[in-house]
Parts: C-alpha cells; sequence; structure tokens
C-alpha cells in the first residue's frame, strides 16, 4: 500500500478494505477470512455412538459408522462389538 494519507481521518480503511491508515501509515486491518471447514450435517455425536454400543450393541455397530472417526477406529469397534456378540451366544448355549 502506498504511503499517501487517505482523504478521511485516522482509522479510515482502504477501498479494498485490506488496509487500514493509523495516521502515519497504512497498517493491515485485520479482514478475517471465510474459513473452509464444511459442516458437519448427518454425522452423529460421537457419545451417541458409545451410548449405543453400550445399551444395545448392534444398533451402537451401525451408529459407529456414523461418526467422523477414522475407519480403522470404526473396524476396530465393529470387530471388537461382533466379537462380543459371539461370546455372548457362546455363553449362552452353554448355559
Amino acid at each position: 500500500m502506498s504511503e499517501t494519507p487517505p482523504t478521511n481521518q485516522t482509522g479510515a480503511l482502504s477501498p479494498d478494505g485490506h488496509w487500514r491508515w493509523d495516521g502515519a501509515h497504512w497498517v493491515l486491518a485485520g479482514v478475517r477470512t471465510q474459513t473452509t471447514t464444511a459442516p458437519n450435517r448427518g454425522r452423529l455425536h460421537k457419545s451417541i455412538a458409545v451410548v449405543g454400543l453400550f445399551f444395545c450393541l448392534p444398533i451402537g455397530m451401525v451408529l459407529v459408522w456414523y461418526t467422523t472417526w477414522s475407519r480403522n477406529v470404526k473396524l476396530v469397534l465393529t470387530g471388537a462389538g461382533f466379537c462380543l456378540l459371539l461370546l455372548g451366544g457362546i455363553v449362552s448355549a452353554i448355559r
């Protein structure tokens, strides 16, 4: 930005809005940029999936796949859930 003072008073913004006149020179105005983070629509909160795992294992396993966890975490939890179902079936068959 050139050091030419604006016609306005101290605190005036440049025409592009990126610079502010402090009375002696142009300083960066601190323009906010838009975030590129997409909204997290259609995903369940992680605690809902955990509660589902404890109270209703099959539904909880499905809910795990609607969280934002990594694929590896989802696979481990699903595998652990199937192992628990299998173990429960074996224990029920033995009794």
